[in-house]
């Protein structure tokens, strides 16, 4: 240090007039440090407790973490040792110190360290109070600073700002007094700049990433061999139950304990491992949560970091979309249920009532009643229909399949297992509903799990040993009479009381007066649009017959028919006689057929001749005479017991 650089700053501390050719601002700083009595001869900042200055860290955790990774790199390009960067908070605390061993050892005898405190109220006059007076870049060198040991420096401060427009700390280039230069003050901006757009990108990427429900990210660095945690959306937090707080580069471990019983998580994790979506369960204070985690590893050379991002779907999640673009996703409403005869409103009437308890409902009935479909309604109806509705038909798998279906399984559970393991139906219902077409068709032995399950509402996946703990609402249908079933040892007496709680029949179409017809104009219109057909009629004799006939196969058989009838056809009239040809009554295409208008309860004048050519061209089937005829059985029975008793007389 030069004797003309001591001699100016003695000047300006001694000699008024000098001090007057300072910068207005640091003339107002330097005549309160003056005030306040400052040794400028002897003042050296003073080193902070150590619980105040890890305090201080822990405050500014973010600025200290981003502020890292890119200055860190600066220091490792650099060829500059004769400079260095400070990281300061808004308080004065010198957070973190950066450079090459000459400018450490200089920093050092200048008493320019970590953990010290900069308020002019203690030191006076330096680049950290002019940049808090200012709020905007600055520098600061030589006889400008107000302290003796400050003065053979030069230094150059910009703000470090983006959270909400608040300033989160400065960034200081110090260098000595001779290796002085403009530039360095543009090296400051930049230093800061760059820690801010790390700071947007990882905030964009936390934001982005907390919007969607049941997904988050975790972003690692593990550039010096341990897992920092960079962010951590809030919906992570909300995953795994934990209190949201702010984690900024904290270990992974002091987030997610118990490494050993984590240790599949860690492994992946340690090992930089690619996973796609494999399933797990985190223990988690004590509770198991279920998730599927991807991970991808990433070098970010703009930000100059390795590490690993590990996302994260909870298994809520994965049941939502499941249940949204699965082919058991609830679409109907009661809305969209046609039906006006006495006994159908009445069974819907039950259904929306039922619709409102968690009480597990059994839907009686027989096959293609729509057991189904009210299922879904009941869903949508109830206060669950934000969560999956997820189907299973008892019938249509094996007694092998049913239960890896019911539980799901682990990887390596049994030969042929798909790797990474599989989610059962209970675990994608959870918190929705659970619908069990068939039920009469589920085997004995698998009863017993079921019911246990119902009973403990919990499970454990084939090849698994953690229990998962489930809330799902179970609808259950079947077109078979349990009870006799239950006699014939074939269906648990204790699951059917279980499952029965809440029981509805569901009337066949025969017993639905005015429905058949009702829900014929529906399927027609439904199945034009979907063949872009023109609008298809139905002629009077084919809406006598649909009327009349008793529909065995009920509203399956119906929709089916018109479906069939419609795909083959290209007359924009359904006839009695395609009806015919379709449901297979033996050559009644080629009969005169009897005009019926009205239905089986109305007045219709029926010869002899044409019930006895009924019963011919039906095969003496007294069910298929009344439809060919238009008539219900009853009817058909009234009028043929009329006629042989006219024989009799």
């Amino acid at each position: 240090m030069s004797d003309l650089l001591r001699d100016e700053w003695m000047a300006m501390h001694l000699d008024e007039n000098r001090r007057l050719q300072m910068r207005s601002e640091l003339q107002s700083l330097w005549k309160e440090d003056d005030q306040n009595h400052i040794d400028f001869r002897n003042v050296l900042p003073p080193k902070m407790e150590s619980s105040a200055y890890q305090k201080a860290k822990q405050g500014s955790r973010k600025l200290y973490v981003y502020a890292n990774s890119v200055i860190k790199h600066l220091e490792k390009t650099s060829k500059n040792d004769q400079m260095g960067v400070a990281i300061f908070d808004n308080e004065g605390c010198l957070l973190k110190l950066y450079g090459k061993g000459t400018f450490l050892t200089w920093a050092q005898e200048h008493h320019i360290e970590v953990g010290s405190s900069w308020r002019s109220e203690e030191i006076g006059t330096n680049i950290f109070s002019l940049g808090a007076k200012l709020n905007k870049r600055t520098s600061l060198i030589g006889s400008e600073n107000y302290p003796e040991f400050l003065l053979n420096t030069a230094c150059y401060l910009a703000h470090i700002g983006l959270d909400n427009g608040v300033k989160l700390g400065s960034v200081v280039v110090f260098t000595s007094y001779d290796e002085r230069s403009p530039y360095l003050s543009n090296l400051a901006m930049t230093i800061s700049r760059l820690i801010e757009l790390q700071m947007f990108w990882l905030d964009i990427t936390e934001i982005s990433t907390g919007i969607i429900e049941g997904y988050g990210i975790i972003s690692l660095d593990q550039s010096n061999g341990d897992n920092r945690i960079l962010t951590m959306s809030k919906e992570v937090f909300h995953i795994l139950g934990l209190r949201s707080r702010s984690v900024h580069y904290e270990l992974l471990e002091a987030v997610i304990h118990d490494t050993e019983q984590n240790s599949e998580f860690f492994t992946i994790v340690n090992e930089k491992r690619i996973v796609n979506d494999i399933s797990l369960h985190l223990n988690i204070n004590g509770t198991q949560v279920g998730l599927t985690i991807s991970t991808y590893a990433f070098k970010e050379n703009k930000f100059h970091m390795d590490g690993l991002i590990i996302a994260i779907n909870s298994i809520k999640r994965i049941n939502t979309l499941l249940s949204k673009y699965s082919v058991n996703t609830a679409r109907l409403t009661f809305h969209e249920i046609l039906g006006k005869s006495d006994a159908f409103l009445e069974t819907i009437d039950k259904c929306k009532v039922a619709s409102k308890s968690n009480s597990h409902i059994l839907l009686q009935g027989e096959s293609g009643v729509g057991k189904d479909i009210l299922a879904q309604a009941i869903h949508n109806e109830s206060h669950r229909r934000f969560q999956p509705f997820v189907a299973l038909n008892c019938a249509s798998l094996s007694k092998e399949l049913i239960s890896s279906e019911l539980f799901g399984y682990e990887e390596g559970a049994f030969t042929g297992a798909k790797k990474g393991g599989n989610i059962g139906k209970f675990e994608m219902a959870n918190h929705g509903t659970l619908f069990l077409d068939e039920i009469g068709d589920m085997p004995l032995d698998l009863q017993a799990f079921l019911l246990r399950v119902l009973e403990e509402k919990s499970f454990m996946k084939i090849g698994g040993n953690t229990p998962i703990n489930v809330d799902v609402h179970i609808i259950a249908a079947t077109n078979k009479d349990l009870k006799k079933l239950i006699r014939q040892g074939l269906f648990r007496e204790d699951l059917f009381y279980r499952l029965g709680i809440v029981r509805i029949h569901i009337p066949p179409l025969r017993q639905r007066p005015g429905d058949a017809l009702l829900l014929s104009t529906s399927f027609i219109d439904q199945i034009c649009k979907r063949h872009q057909r023109e609008q298809i009629v139905l002629s009077d004799t084919a809406k006598a017959f649909i009327g009349a006939y008793d529909w065995p196969g009920n509203v399956r058989e119906l929709q089916n028919m018109l479906e069939g009838i419609i795909s083959t056809q290209r007359s924009d009239l359904i006839t009695r006689e395609e009806i015919n040809r379709y449901l297979a009554f033996d050559d009644a295409f080629e009969q005169p057929t009897v005009e019926v208008s009205r239905r089986s309860e109305e007045v219709s004048v029926i010869k002899e001749i044409d019930i006895q050519e009924a019963l011919r061209i039906c095969n003496n089937n007294r069910t298929k005479a009344a439809a060919y005829l238009g008539i219900s059985r009853r009817t058909f029975y009234r009028k043929l017991s009329t006629l042989d008793e006219s024989k009799k007389k």
